[in-house]
């Protein structure tokens, strides 16, 4: 992991404060250094860019400072003693923000133009569950493969070591959030994921679901690939209250200053592994807890999105964040635009298999056709039945539909099955129901 540069101290003055005021006026104008500050770089990013305008890193990284502290709100947790976490939005951010409220809310129908079935939503929903379960679970430190992992969730079968606990935990977890998610936070609900998400994997069973004591050690948190130290908690007699401030911003008040839903979500995160109350789990139970925000504040697709296999694909990053918060006057806003940008990421890859179902529906439909031997009613049917895979069809719906003959309707159906494309279920009436994997055996025919 590269190192974290200090920013130097920019209270003790390279200039007299009228001129260096007058300097970032300058600065303030040219297009690099605004860029700077609209990426919100760290210092070690403006050191390693080296003077700009003939002005050394040094009075540029000052003037971004003052830049910045003229926007910074204060947020309501304490970072230490008597500090507190601050953060900014600048335009990046606010575009982002921009971008996930209409991505992340409203309705499925009213965010696809051309919606998945119900029945796909929930398959993809599945899916989604399990790969956060499984890119949370190798975050901390599990030993899989996906594929073991996927096997494992699909056929419900008992887990055969602590990693697959792991995963299986945080697959129970998640989908306990979807249960919760219009209950306010509390001590209670946060001892819960705890417990869900660390049941059958600590060293002592009584740690699970309960803050750790002032007696005992505190455990740093640790990059589990090298090994090194990203963060040492407070102390944990500072927990208790600590606790009581992130669930202050969890339940906010109509009296509380307003805080953008997102960035609320992803201070809860930060704030839980930052406080780190728990002897282990904690990066575990800050995502759920950042889940469970979301879903409370009404962005539905949230439960779609696998956050932490966008962190797993460049860890360095989230702890670069976390770092950068810490060593720069505790500005979170480095944490805000990381997270902002994973979560877009995340609203994208959704947007992108909604829209690879849409072409694959599409062509299966061209195919249907051009189907040589399909009549105008059969292919109504299988396009009913692909955007619909669990309805059903009997010789008479399907006869009263097309305004046909009994015989008729019979023989297009007993036609379909014959091909593949539907399946009979016994009973009276006799039923049929779309094949299993309908679309790829139509474009196997094609």
């Amino acid at each position: 992991m590269p190192r974290i540069i200090p920013p130097p101290n920019t209270n003790s003055a390279l200039l007299p404060a009228s001129e260096l005021l007058d300097l970032m006026g300058q600065l303030s104008r040219v297009p690099e250094v605004r860029r700077m500050n609209d990426k919100y770089y760290p210092w070690s990013k403006v050191k390693r860019r080296g003077p700009v305008s003939d002005q050394s890193p040094e009075k540029v990284w000052s003037c971004l400072k003052l830049i910045r502290r003229q926007q910074y709100r204060p947020l309501q947790l304490s970072a230490s003693g008597k500090t507190k976490f601050y953060y900014w939005l600048p335009d990046s951010a606010q575009e982002l923000l921009h971008r996930i409220d209409q991505g992340a809310a409203g309705s499925l129908e009213s965010n696809t133009a051309s919606p998945v079935s119900s029945l796909e939503a929930e398959r993809f929903l599945v899916a989604s569950l399990m790969e956060e379960a499984i890119s949370s679970s190798i975050l901390e430190g599990a030993v899989t493969t996906r594929r073991e992992a996927k096997k494992m969730l699909r056929e419900g079968r008992q887990p055969r070591d602590g990693s697959e606990r792991m995963i299986l935990n945080n697959y129970r977890a998640v989908r306990r959030i979807r249960e919760l998610k219009d209950q306010p936070l509390t001590v209670q609900m946060l001892h819960e994921l705890h417990g869900l998400v660390t049941e059958g994997t600590l060293h002592d069973a009584a740690d699970a679901g309960r803050f750790q004591a002032p007696s005992e050690r505190r455990v740093d948190v640790v990059d589990v690939r090298t090994g090194e130290t990203v963060h040492t908690p407070p102390p944990a007699e500072e927990i208790p209250w600590r606790i009581e401030e992130v669930l202050r911003l969890a339940n906010p008040t109509d009296k509380d200053e307003f805080m953008h839903p997102a960035v609320r979500a992803i201070m809860l995160h930060f704030a839980i592994s930052y406080i780190h109350p728990y002897v282990d789990g904690n990066g575990r139970t800050a995502r759920a807890v950042f889940y469970w925000s979301m879903l409370h504040q009404g962005y539905w697709l949230a439960e779609y999105l696998s956050i932490s296999s966008i962190i797993r694909k460049g860890p360095i990053k989230y702890y670069l964040a976390f770092m950068n918060t810490e060593t720069d006057e505790f500005d979170a806003t480095y944490f805000i635009l990381y997270h902002l940008k994973v979560i877009d990421r995340a609203i994208t890859a959704f947007r992108e298999y909604v829209e690879r179902k849409r072409s694959e529906l599409e062509a299966t439909a061209k195919l249907l056709r051009q189907h040589p031997t399909l009549n105008d009613r059969q292919r109504a049917l299988l396009a009913h039945a692909l955007r619909n895979p669990n309805a059903t069809y009997t010789f008479d719906s399907h006869a009263n539909s097309n305004a046909v003959s009994y015989q008729t309707g019979r023989f297009d159906i007993m036609e379909l099955v014959r091909m593949g494309f539907l399946e009979r279920i016994d009973g009276r009436p006799v039923r049929f129901m779309p094949a299993r994997d309908l679309q790829r055996k139509i474009n196997d025919v094609g």
